[in-house]
C-alpha cells in the first residue's frame, strides 16, 4: 500500500527530476551550480555547448577555469562571489575561456543560494555567449561612432566599412565603397596612400589634409584624424579614420546646425541627467547621464512620455505642467525607475526654454540623484533612534519589577517611544510593577507632566502599578504650582525607596543576613 508520505516523496522526486530535465534541455544558456568555494557541482547541456567541457571532466573543478589573463588577477573572481553573496546577485559581461583555449564574450549572472536559515550553500551561474553581438557592436561602434564621415581601411588599402556620412560626402553607397581602394576617391591618391601608411607605421595621424572628390565632381576639403585599431589579441587589423569637412559649404552647414541645435547645448550643458520636454509631455532630447540613470538609450527615450519613467507618473506629469504654468520648479522630488526595476530618488530643477522669438517651446529639466543623501539621512535618523534608545533604557531590576531612569527633557517623540518601550517590557517580563525615575529630568512643565500622566495611565491599563521616583523638592513644588494632581500616584524621593515600595507590592521583604550566614 502506498502511504501519503511515499506519495509526497515521489511527488518531490518527480518535481526535482522534471526540473533537472528542464535545465538540461536549455542549450542557449549555461546553467551551473557552484559550492560556496566556487567549485562546480552541477552542469547542464548549455554549459557543455558554450564552454566545451563534458559533465564528468568539469565536475568539482573551480570556476576559474572559465577565465584567463586579467580576470584571474587581483582576486577578481573571489570578488565576484563575494559581491553575489552580499547582494544576492552579480552581473557583468566580459571575456570567458573555452576548453579549447579560445576566448568568447559572455554575459554572466551569479546568484547566491541560501538555505531556509539564510546560510550560504552555493551559487548559481547563468551565462550566455554574446560573441556575435560583441563582434557586431565593436565593428559598428567604430564606424558609427561619429556624425563625421568615417571609414575603416585594411593594411592593403582597401575600404572595409563606412558610415552614412561617408556615403553622403562621396555620393556612393556602402556596397559601392567597400572593397575598393581608399585612395581612388581623392584628388591626390598618392597623398591619401601616404596618409594611411603613416597611420600603420606611427599608430595615428592628426589633421591630415586631403581633398575628396564626390561622384558628381564636387571637391570637399577635409582633415583626417586616424588611428589603428586592434583585435582582441592586440594585433593591428586596420585604420579607423574620421574626416572633418572644412570646405565653405560644410562650414556653412555646420554653422547652420549650431544655430538651430541650441537644444543640444541645453541637454549637454551638465553632467547631471538632463532632459527636454515638449508641451505634450513627450521627451525631445536627453543627455548621456539620462541614458545611464534610466538604463535606456536616447533613441528609446525620445518621443516617449516623460512621466512613464517614474514610480508616480501623475506626480511627474504635474511637475512639468507646473513648469509650463509657472516658468520653473525647484527641488521637485520624484522616484525614477530604471529599465532593470531599480528606483533612484531624484530632485528636479526645471525651467522653460524659448525659441528665437521668445516663445516657450519646452521644459529643460535637470535631475540630481539624492539616493546617497537619503541613505545618509536614514542613517542619521537611525542613529538618533539608537541614541534615544540608550537615553531611555527599560530594565528589569527584580522579578516582577521594571525600572525606567529618565534623563533629559521629555518631548512628544521621546515620550511616545518611552511609553512604547515601557509597555512592551512590562508585557515581555510580565511585571506588575513599574518604577519611573525622574531624578534625571531637569525641569517639569505642564506638557512634561501630562506626558508622564498619560504613560502612567497606559501602564495601569495593562494591570500594572507605577511608582514615580526621584521626586525632588523643587520638582514637587513645581508640580503643585502647575496644579498637577498626582494624588492617585505613588511617589518616592529616590529609586531605592521606590524599589522597597515595589517589593512591598509584590509582598516581598528584604531581610539582612545574619552574621553566621555572612561567615558561611
Amino acid at each position: 500500500m502506498t502511504t501519503q508520505s511515499d506519495a509526497k516523496s515521489s511527488s518531490i522526486m518527480g518535481s526535482e527530476e522534471s526540473f533537472r530535465l528542464l535545465v538540461d534541455s536549455v542549450t542557449d544558456y549555461a546553467i551551473i551550480m557552484l559550492d560556496p568555494n566556487g567549485h562546480i557541482a552541477s552542469w547542464n547541456a548549455g554549459a557543455e555547448k558554450i564552454f566545451g567541457y563534458q559533465y564528468d571532466e568539469i565536475l568539482g573543478k573551480h570556476y576559474s577555469c572559465f577565465y584567463s589573463g586579467e580576470s584571474l588577477s587581483d582576486g577578481l573572481l573571489e570578488k565576484k562571489l563575494k559581491l553575489a553573496a552580499e547582494n544576492g546577485r552579480f552581473e557583468n559581461e566580459g571575456w570567458n575561456r573555452h576548453k579549447a583555449g579560445s576566448r568568447f564574450w559572455a554575459n554572466t549572472i551569479i546568484s547566491s543560494l541560501r538555505d531556509p536559515l539564510g546560510n550560504l550553500i552555493g551559487f548559481a551561474i547563468i551565462a550566455r555567449d554574446f560573441s556575435e553581438r560583441k563582434s557586431a557592436d565593436y565593428a559598428r561602434s567604430l564606424i558609427e561612432a561619429s556624425l563625421d564621415p568615417l571609414v575603416t581601411i585594411s593594411p592593403d588599402g582597401k575600404i572595409t566599412d563606412v558610415n552614412g556620412a561617408t556615403e553622403s560626402i562621396t555620393g556612393r553607397s556602402r556596397t559601392e565603397l567597400i572593397g575598393t581602394d581608399f585612395c581612388e576617391y581623392f584628388t591626390v591618391p598618392e597623398q591619401a596612400r601616404e596618409g594611411y601608411q603613416a597611420v600603420f607605421r606611427d599608430g595615428q595621424v592628426r589633421d591630415y589634409p586631403l581633398e575628396l572628390r564626390n561622384v558628381d565632381g564636387r571637391v570637399f576639403s577635409v582633415l583626417y584624424n586616424a588611428s589603428v585599431y586592434r583585435d582582441e589579441n592586440g594585433a593591428v587589423i586596420g585604420v579607423f579614420a574620421a574626416a572633418r569637412d572644412i570646405s565653405e559649404r560644410k562650414l556653412a552647414d555646420e554653422a547652420l546646425k549650431r544655430a538651430t541645435a541650441y537644444t543640444r547645448s541645453l541637454i549637454e550643458a551638465s553632467l547631471d541627467p538632463l532632459v527636454t520636454i515638449a508641451p505634450d509631455g513627450k521627451i525631445t532630447d536627453v543627455n548621456g547621464a539620462t541614458e545611464s540613470i534610466t538604463g535606456r538609450s536616447r533613441s528609446e527615450l525620445i518621443g516617449t512620455d516623460f512621466s512613464e519613467y517614474f514610480t508616480d507618473p501623475e506626480k511627474a506629469r504635474k511637475g512639468y505642467q507646473q513648469v509650463f504654468r509657472e516658468g520653473m520648479v525647484r527641488d521637485y522630488p520624484l522616484e525614477l525607475r530604471r529599465a532593470n526595476g531599480r528606483v533612484t530618488s531624484v530632485l528636479y530643477n526645471a525651467s522653460v526654454y524659448r525659441d528665437e522669438s521668445g516663445e516657450v517651446v519646452g521644459v529643460f529639466a535637470a535631475a540630481r540623484d539624492i539616493t546617497e543623501r537619503k541613505l545618509t539621512e536614514e542613517r542619521i535618523r537611525q542613529q538618533s533612534r539608537e541614541i534615544l534608545d540608550l537615553s531611555t533604557p527599560v530594565m528589569q531590576v527584580w522579578q516582577g519589577v521594571v525600572a525606567v531612569p529618565l534623563i533629559g527633557t521629555l518631548d512628544s517623540q521621546r515620550t511616545q517611544q518611552f511609553m512604547e518601550r515601557l509597555l512592551e517590557r512590562i508585557v515581555e517580563t510580565n511585571s506588575p510593577v513599574a518604577l519611573v525615575d525622574i531624578m534625571g529630568v531637569p525641569t517639569i512643565d505642564t506638557q512634561t507632566a501630562q506626558h508622564l500622566i498619560e504613560t502612567i495611565s497606559a501602564v495601569r491599563l495593562l494591570g500594572a502599578q507605577v511608582v514615580l521616583t526621584g521626586v525632588r523638592p523643587a520638582i514637587a513644588q513645581t508640580l503643585v504650582h502647575l496644579g498637577i494632581d498626582l494624588s492617585g500616584i505613588t511617589t518616592r524621593s529616590s529609586l531605592a525607596a521606590g524599589l522597597l515600595v515595589a517589593l512591598d507590592l509584590l509582598k516581598l521583604q528584604v531581610v539582612r543576613k545574619s552574621d553566621n550566614h555572612l561567615g558561611d
